[in-house]
């Protein structure tokens, strides 16, 4: 006599329907990571290629700090509205284009900084590269400029108030060079002293005379001189310690004018040669991120029902445990 297996518990049931659901959930969302992988590449790989250009120019500082700063500057007016516009008038790139493409890079080590543009085509990836460099050296060299003016103006403005003292002084001692006139009577005062001793030792009473009143003469407008002098030569060195920045400053004002013309610009400048990116990573990059994307959203799509299931059937504390031991058959059922 044949005996019928006892039938399977409800909870094992359920478990077998649970592990048969998540393989082919897993199986699905693993296709569904591939098709959309797949679907990525073939609508990634067929967009137009892009090509990078570079612009490079070199920088004269006097230390490493110097040229940072410039090259800061540079690269904020790079970006600034009125540069933008005057490349794309030159080049006819949009403005907003040129905004996210545009980058300036200085060579580690080296006083070289490089202008770069990403586009589709060589020739607007060069000519925008190079446009762009010799906006943003004119722009510079502007502001350098109108430092430099400003800087003249400042110096020339000290140099008069130091000035003003002297002429001053040389309006109340009736001449225009006290320290020269002080030279030329101190030496008239040692020649009169040298014919008053020579009338002397001859025994030339009216030489002797004439000597001694020519001397009392130059020797009242010497002390007289000495007061002056006293107080011009601190004042004139003053002036002088003023001009000597302000002839540099006028010398650097007039060389920023030559520097800041176009064709100096220009003439600076080290054009590249647009080169084709390469696409590959950025293509495996988008893929790999689809399909991981694809995947996250089909788990939580698939899987999310069968682990509420899961929750009911395995509840928690000492109800589990109970479960557990109901799952297996008992002697009887044997």
């Amino acid at each position: 006599m044949s005996v019928d297996a006892p039938p399977r518990p409800r909870q094992e049931v359920e478990i077998l329907g649970y592990a048969t659901r998540r393989r082919r959930s897993v199986a699905l969302i693993a296709g569904l990571a591939v098709l959309a992988g797949a679907l990525t590449y073939v609508l990634v790989r067929d967009r137009p290629p892009t090509y990078s250009a570079e612009t490079s120019f070199s920088v004269s500082a006097d230390s490493a700090s110097e040229l940072q700063i410039y090259v800061a500057d540079f690269q904020v007016l790079l970006q600034s509205p009125e540069v933008l516009r005057a490349v794309e008038a030159a080049t006819g790139e949009p403005v907003e284009r040129m905004a996210d493409r545009l980058s300036v890079e200085r060579l580690e080590g080296s006083s070289t900084v490089s202008v770069g543009y990403v586009a589709a085509s060589e020739d607007v990836a060069t000519s925008v590269a190079t446009e762009a460099a010799v906006a943003g050296l004119t722009a510079l060299e502007q502001q350098s400029r109108q430092r430099n003016v400003a800087d003249v103006e400042q110096l020339r403005a000290a140099v008069q108030a130091a000035r003003t003292p002297l002429d001053e002084l040389e309006r109340s001692s009736a001449t225009l060079f006290p320290e020269e006139e002080y030279r030329a009577v101190s030496a008239g005062v040692r020649d009169a002293i040298v014919r008053e001793a020579r009338a002397r030792s001859v025994g030339d009473p009216v030489a002797t005379q004439q000597a001694a009143a020519e001397l009392a003469v130059l020797r009242s407008r010497q002390a007289a001189l000495t007061s002056v002098v006293e107080r011009y030569t601190p004042l004139r060195q003053a002036a002088e310690a003023l001009e000597a920045p302000l002839i540099e400053a006028q010398r650097e004002l007039a060389m920023g004018e030559i520097s800041g013309r176009r064709d100096s610009v220009a003439a600076r400048l080290t054009p590249g040669t647009a080169v084709r990116e390469s696409r590959t990573q950025e293509i495996v990059q988008v893929v790999v991120v689809s399909a991981l994307l694809a995947g996250v959203l089909g788990a939580a799509v698939l899987l999310l029902p069968d682990l509420a299931s899961a929750a009911r059937i395995w509840p928690s504390g000492s109800r589990s445990s109970r479960t557990r031991v109901a799952l297996r058959p008992s002697r009887d059922q044997r």
